[in-house]
């Protein structure tokens, strides 16, 4: 055997090191481990000789070393906070949608003691957990009734499966789309025992297409949001009024996936022409569902509102306990419903809407005071630049926000390797890489977090 074998630490032994390191949780990194010491074994024997072995991996105190150095710097287990300069407001890489700190405030005492979940108070019978929910969903959007579950393909599933099973559904071609995770359209009617006709072409789609299309063995149009991509040019669509009009006369529910929904009307002039649920309800739609952490602002969750003879199909379908909401997520997203009830103070709650509403002027306020406030070296070059920022998360793709960013180069230092020590920070600091610079736009950062900011890139361009 070779000696380099009999070097090569055990696992008990790299964790005692980790141990007296003062890293804790070591036993929860057992697997990684592993996995690292059998990359060693495998190094080792593609290695022609023990002499082209890097000098820490010859010995086992130099094994030991390593395994120190590469296991305590490892990101923690649980989630780190960051600070999003992307200007990207829904961030799928990053959480999507921020919660409020006065909500998560108000959810603690809920979660933190045993509640009245599923239960009565008043007759001391047992309640049911989503009668909050349904009252204000279908108070704020005047639904007849409402239903929520863990999120919005399950929302799509769930209703395909329980209205759809056995029975063909109509959707364009235009709206077969996939969205994050292999998401699509025509496999989720497909595992739900829907048969999907499409009707149209990839960018045209006239009435017409869904009436020549209409058999007796059709149970339902589904019309989708495109969510993240926006087709041009030669286009046209069926609006929802008029597909809502035509399968009133024909009897059959009209069915909208909208992706991303809020109750919310916004000022910002690039986003006026979203929206709200009310007014898609207001289009006697039959049933409706979009997530809770889009544009909504609040938690993951899928949100389902309509026709109560449709919801009931729904609520009492087996599959629907399989997905249901649980009592954090519905704590959360009641008190982000809550919050709707009151629109003139609902931006100041939510974070998507504040980032959404910031003006590029009040933007360029927060960039230039950034600015002003860095003292550099002279191989950093630090400039303020006029950017767009993006919804993000799937919601309005084609929607550009006029913004501003704090642009960062250096004479040595390639914008990867910047990147790189910016997400190194504490908090981690993400931004976008544009022709060699960093831009940090400055939409998306959190006012709490502005110091922070300042504090690490005052370290990183001091030097």
């Amino acid at each position: 055997m070779s000696s380099w074998y009999r070097n090569l630490p055990s696992i008990q032994e790299i964790e005692l090191t980790l141990s007296q390191a003062g890293l804790t949780n070591v036993k929860l990194q057992r697997q990684q481990i592993e996995s690292w010491l059998e990359d060693l074994r495998r190094n080792y024997n593609q290695c022609s000789a023990e002499s082209d072995l890097p000098e820490w991996m010859s010995s086992r105190i130099g094994i030991l070393s390593q395994a120190k150095k590469k296991f305590t710097q490892r990101k923690p287990s649980q989630l780190s906070p960051v600070i999003n300069a992307t200007g990207i407001v829904l961030h799928t890489n990053l959480g999507r949608a921020p919660l409020g700190e006065e909500l998560l405030a108000q959810t603690i005492l809920s979660l933190s003691q045993y509640s009245d979940l599923e239960l009565d108070l008043a007759s001391g019978e047992r309640g049911q957990r989503m009668d909050r929910i349904e009252s204000l969903i279908c108070n704020l959007s005047k639904a007849e009734s409402a239903i929520v579950v863990n999120n919005n393909a399950a929302a799509v599933f769930l209703m395909m499966k329980a209205l759809c099973e056995g029975g063909e559904v109509l959707v364009s071609r235009g709206e077969l789309v996939e969205i994050g995770g292999s998401f699509r359209i025509p496999d989720i009617l497909r595992e739900a025992g829907a048969k999907l006709i499409e009707v149209g072409t990839t960018n045209r789609t006239r009435l017409s297409d869904y009436q020549n299309s209409l058999s007796e063995r059709t149970v339902a149009v589904l019309k989708v949001h495109p969510s993240n991509y926006s087709i041009q040019g030669f286009t046209e669509e069926v609006s929802l009024n008029d597909l809502v009009e035509w399968s009133k006369k024909v009897e059959i529910p009209t069915l909208y996936d909208w992706g991303s929904g809020t109750f919310y009307r916004f000022q910002q002039p690039e986003l006026q022409h979203v929206p709200t649920v009310q007014q898609e309800i207001a289009t006697e739609v039959d049933m409706i569902c979009f997530s809770g952490d889009k544009l909504l602002g609040g938690p993951q969750a899928g949100i389902v509102l309509g026709r109560k003879i449709l919801l009931e199909k729904m609520r009492n379908h087996p599959l629907y306990r399989t997905v249901r909401l649980d009592k954090a997520s519905l704590c959360l997203l009641e008190q982000t419903l809550t919050a709707y009830g009151n629109m003139s103070h609902v931006v100041q709650k939510i974070p998507t809407l504040e980032f959404l509403e910031r003006t590029k002027e009040e933007i360029l306020g927060y960039v230039n005071d950034l600015q002003g406030s860095l003292s550099s070296s002279p191989e950093w070059k630090l400039t303020v630049h006029e950017t767009e920022s993006m919804a993000g998360g799937g919601g309005i793709p084609e929607v550009k926000l006029p913004s501003a960013a704090l642009c960062l180069s250096h004479e040595r230092f390639s914008a990867s390797e910047i990147h790189q020590r910016l997400r190194s920070s504490s908090p981690a600091i993400v931004g976008v890489i544009r022709k060699d610079n960093v831009l940090l736009d400055l939409r998306t950062v959190m006012k709490s977090q502005l110091n922070s900011l300042r504090e690490s890139l005052q370290s990183l361009v001091s030097v």
